[in-house]
């Protein structure tokens, strides 16, 4: 019986040094995890036919990320932690302080976009890489939104215009970085093709 005991005793002890351990190492990291080498829709083409190819968003890094709507964003991004990554977050919205608001019958056709990724979590650090073929993960920029007009819901080409394009991270300590702001222009298929040519 004294045994048992003594083998219990030390079962407790063990296993609440191991959790003490654990918390300790959370509660000491401070850092928050870091973001770098954001391409988005990078290189992006529009195919008008097997000879003609448009290309856009070209170059390291452009100051104004172009993206199509009613198309699948391709992303890359590196996410780094000094212990491990926890999950990152991309936010799109209207950018109302760079250009005149919509009118008031069309301010609610400009797109707000929110998508939280966990790929990354548990790693140090990573690259995470996305292409059309990935379309689960990727964001889409729709061409039109549903809005509720005299007493029936329509489709309304979406707002054309510079928006916020934001990237967060979060480690799994709970940390979270600065968030890093782009701009990104939304423009419709055909005005980029003829912006092109």
């Amino acid at each position: 019986m004294k045994n048992i005991v003594l083998g219990l005793m030390s079962f407790v002890v063990l296993a609440s040094c191991f959790f003490a351990c654990s918390e300790d190492e959370n509660d000491n990291d401070k850092e928050a995890p870091r973001v770098s080498a954001i391409k988005i829709a990078n290189n992006d083409t529009i195919i008008l036919s097997a000879d003609n190819i448009l290309y856009f968003n070209r170059g390291v890094d452009p100051a104004v990320d172009t993206l199509v709507t009613g198309r699948y964003i391709p992303l890359s991004i590196r996410l780094q932690d000094n212990r491990a990554v926890g999950s990152f977050k991309i936010r799109i919205c209207f950018d109302s302080l760079s250009q005149t608001r919509p009118a008031a019958n069309t301010s609610d056709t400009t797109i707000r976009v929110v998508k939280t990724w966990h790929e990354a979590f548990g790693k140090q650090d990573t690259t995470i890489t996305w292409g059309r073929q990935q379309v689960t993960k990727c964001i889409e920029i729709p061409d039109s939104v549903q809005v509720q007009r005299n007493n029936r819901r329509i489709n309304i080409a979406v707002t054309e215009g510079f928006y916020f394009l934001d990237v967060f991270c979060v480690d799994v300590s709970g940390n979270e970085m600065d968030s890093i702001r782009r701009i990104a222009k939304i423009t419709y298929r055909d005005k980029l093709v003829e912006s092109l040519k």
